[in-house]
């Protein structure tokens, strides 16, 4: 029995740490029973033992705290270097924007431009094309009625050389049919 509560006695030094337990029993040992001194050294190793399971999720607490600070940092630097690339994308999206908007500018001020000069030429240009559009007229009506006998008399010419050319074949393909040449 005393080799056990020497035992207990290590245990509880080595888990308190500390406290030196043994020199406490050791002073009360004379006085105490076994079962004061069982019921003593078992209150001791609970509480030992709850310490120590405290210590031991308190390190794995800290062991998981750990892991998500590790994560949370690898993915704040994802996020940190996809917003890096964002930032870059969009200024390359921004330089370009800001080149179509300068190139939009520039044929802004050339349509301005040629809107002014037709404005003021504008009268101009509607008095020449009614001009021209007049003499153009004139001049086709003109070649319509010069060789407009020429035209009729080509007309009934072609006419009458197709009807003969269709009554000719008309001809020789009833003879065919008639003579039964037409399939070879």
């Amino acid at each position: 029995m005393k080799n056990v509560k020497l035992n207990l006695v290590r245990f509880a030094e080595t888990m308190l740490g500390k406290v030196n337990i043994g020199f406490l029993l050791a002073g009360l040992a004379p006085g105490l029973t076994d079962a004061a001194i069982s019921a003593l050294v078992g209150g001791i190793a609970a509480d030992i033992l709850a310490k120590y399971i405290q210590e031991q999720s308190t390190r794995s607490e800290a062991i998981d705290i750990r892991e998500r600070a590790e994560q949370a940092a690898n993915r704040i630097e994802e996020a940190s270097e996809i917003i890096n690339e964002l930032q870059i994308e969009l200024r390359e999206r921004s330089a370009h924007l800001d080149q179509l908007a300068k190139k939009v500018a520039r044929q802004e001020e050339e349509a301005m431009h040629w809107a002014n000069l037709a404005s003021i030429n504008e009268e101009l240009a509607s008095s020449f094309t009614r001009e021209l559009e007049r003499r153009v007229g004139e001049q086709l009506r003109a070649e319509l009625h010069r060789g407009r006998r020429k035209r009729q008399i080509s007309a009934v010419a072609v006419w009458l050389i197709t009807l003969l050319a269709s009554a000719f074949a008309g001809a020789v393909v009833q003879h065919w049919w008639a003579t039964g040449m037409l399939l070879p």
